[in-house]
Order: C-alpha cells, then sequence, then structure tokens
C-alpha cells in the first residue's frame, strides 16, 4: 500500500510536470475596447449602453487615455465604477495632448519634461490605487503629432519612460506600466517604424546588441497598434522595422532578443509580453471595407493574436460608429445596433476564452 505522504509527493510532481509542459500561447487572449466618446464623455449611446455592448461583445478590458493636464478625474472615476460593476477593467494611456486635441495653440508635446511628467503620473496612480492596475506611458510617440521634436523622439521617450514607470510603481508595485503604444509603420517624416524607435529608444544596435553605458528598461508589456488598414490581416508590409498584424514575428522576436540583451526586461526578468491596444476596419471612408470583408479580417485579425506566442491582448478602437468623423471604425452603428464586425468580435472572444 502507497502511503500517504508518497501520493502527495507524486501528485505534486505531475502538477509541476503538467504546467511546466503547458505552452505560453495557452494564455487566454484579453479583448478590449476603446472608444473615449461613449465611455468617458457618454456620448453616442452613452457610457451605460456602451458598457453593456462591450461586454456582450466579450470584452474584458476598457482602455482610455488621460490628458497630462487634467485636473479633474470624474468622468474616469466613474468609467472605473461602472466598468467594475460589469465585470470589466479599465487600463490608462498616460499621454500629453497636441495642441489639436486641446483646441489651442498650447501643446504639451514638444521636449515634454520627464519629471514634470512622471509626477502626473504618480498624481493619477494615487488617486486610482487599488481600482486601476495598468498604464501606459504616452500614445505613439513614434508619430510626429505626439512627441516632438521628432527625430529625437526615441531619446525623449526612454527618459520620460524611466521616470514614469518608478513613479506609477512607487505608489503600487501591481501596477502594471507598458511602454510604447507604438504606432506600426514607417512612414517618412510623419513616423518611425516601431522596431527602429525600439532600438533607439532601448540603447541597442542593429543587431540588437546593447550599447555600453546604457541601463535596461524594464516593463510589464510593450503596447502597439498594428493596424493594418484596408489590407488582409496575412499582408506581410515590406519595410522590416514595421510591425502590423501579419507581422507579430518580427516584434515578438525582437523582444527575445532584447531579453538576451538585457536591454528590456520584466520586472523578473523574462521576455516582455505584446498589448496590442489598438485595431480595427474602417466602416467608412477611402479605406472603407464591405461589412462581410471587414468581419472577417476581425475574426482572422484576432485569430492571429490568439496563436502568437507572447501576445496577451488585442483592443479594438471604437465602439460606437462614427460615419460623419475622418476615423469610423466601430462595430455598432449609431443607433444602438451591432452590425456584422460587432458578432465577429463576440465570437472571436469566445474562442479566446476557450
Amino acid at each position: 500500500m502507497i502511503s500517504p505522504c508518497r501520493i502527495a509527493v507524486f501528485a505534486l510532481a505531475v502538477a509541476a510536470f503538467l504546467g511546466a509542459a503547458a505552452p505560453a500561447s495557452a494564455d487566454r487572449l484579453e479583448i478590449g475596447v476603446q472608444d473615449d466618446a461613449v465611455f468617458v464623455s457618454g456620448s453616442g449611446i452613452g457610457r451605460e449602453a456602451g458598457l453593456n455592448r462591450a461586454r456582450q461583445m466579450g470584452a474584458t478590458h476598457i482602455r482610455t487615455g488621460i490628458d497630462w493636464e487634467t485636473d479633474d478625474f470624474s468622468a474616469h472615476d466613474a468609467l472605473v465604477s461602472a466598468a467594475a460593476a460589469r465585470g470589466m477593467r479599465v487600463q490608462l494611456t498616460l499621454t500629453p495632448a497636441p495642441g489639436w486635441v486641446k483646441r489651442t495653440r498650447r501643446t504639451d508635446i514638444y521636449k515634454p519634461k520627464p519629471a514634470a511628467f512622471a509626477a502626473f503620473a504618480r498624481r493619477v496612480a494615487r488617486h486610482f490605487r487599488g481600482r486601476v492596475f495598468r498604464y501606459s506611458v504616452m500614445n505613439e510617440p513614434n508619430w510626429h503629432a505626439w512627441l516632438r521634436p521628432h527625430r529625437s523622439a526615441p531619446r525623449l521617450y526612454r527618459a520620460i519612460y524611466r521616470r514614469t514607470y518608478a513613479a506609477i510603481k512607487s505608489v503600487d508595485r501591481r501596477n502594471k506600466v507598458l511602454f510604447g503604444e507604438l504606432a506600426p509603420h514607417h512612414r517618412t517624416r510623419l513616423s518611425i517604424a516601431p522596431l527602429q524607435f525600439m532600438r533607439e529608444a532601448l540603447c541597442v544596435n542593429s543587431r540588437w546588441r546593447k550599447r555600453r553605458g546604457c541601463k535596461p528598461l524594464r516593463a510589464d508589456g510593450l503596447a502597439l497598434h498594428p493596424y493594418e488598414f484596408s489590407r488582409s490581416p496575412t499582408y506581410r508590409y515590406p519595410n522590416r522595422d514595421s510591425v502590423t498584424i501579419g507581422t507579430l514575428g518580427r516584434l515578438t522576436s525582437a523582444l527575445r532578443k532584447l531579453r538576451r540583451a538585457r536591454a528590456f526586461l520584466t520586472p523578473r526578468g523574462g521576455t516582455v509580453p505584446v498589448y496590442l491596444t489598438e485595431f480595427g476596419y474602417f466602416a467608412s471612408g477611402k479605406r472603407r471595407l464591405s461589412p462581410s470583408r471587414r468581419a472577417a479580417y476581425l475574426r482572422q485579425a484576432y485569430r492571429i493574436a490568439r496563436r502568437t506566442r507572447g501576445v496577451r491582448q488585442l483592443v479594438q478602437y471604437q465602439l460606437v460608429q462614427t460615419p460623419r468623423g475622418e476615423w469610423n471604425t466601430g462595430v455598432i452603428r449609431p443607433n444602438g445596433r451591432p452590425d456584422n464586425a460587432f458578432f465577429a468580435l463576440r465570437r472571436a472572444a469566445s474562442a479566446a476564452r476557450r
């Protein structure tokens, strides 16, 4: 007869083996939504109806931005509480606001002071302590309209990120901090390709080897906006430093190289995971796709994200359509009725849960 002690030891060994054997891709893909007009401002179908639709779609996270100069957090407080009541979490992107966002001539994107931005991040983290646990440092710093001077943006971002990471963690070590929120493409004089931006910001050369004198940066994740716009999700964008939904392997490979170079790591020294925090296809305008093709492309994109090792999240950008706006990637019509893309995302969320 086997003793109870030996049975317990055997059970622990089996559990340990199974845990070690489980592939990293077995992690569930988080489904998120961002629509600041609906969730923060309450426009369109309104916050409550919008959150109900997001939950029906299978979303577990709501991404929203918060401006450096914001003093009134009441709208974000309301969103955090309303989302929590539905079992969803809010993640905040902290960013300076260009003049066109603030509708003034003043802009905070030109040579922002790292210490001042870190102080803002600390204030936000203290306000939401115990309620928000994930923060991104800036929005698309590799795009010319969000951080200037454009040529020195990687160096500026490194200084801002390093101090902001420390500030957020000093409030609560449980807080997770994401690097980047990077735009996906290289466009001359408009955007720096994400892999090039990472090399410059993380002090590595073209072979992903760390330069002397640079300390490693830590992050709980790297955030990317892998838009493909009018092409299929499987399209391989030709610029090798660009990363779209069809070329995620370029990014995950780079992150493994950065870990080996000890240039960019998780707090525990591992490979930094990927959060795809903006994605979508257009419902109107010059990049418009037919409803059936848009739905098919979204399903395909979520399948790619789910099967790519190291990818933790994919966020649908815009919930409610804005036909008169320049940017219209929503999946619900202005009258509140879902379109084909909504149901495609709901099926993708169901697959991600399984």
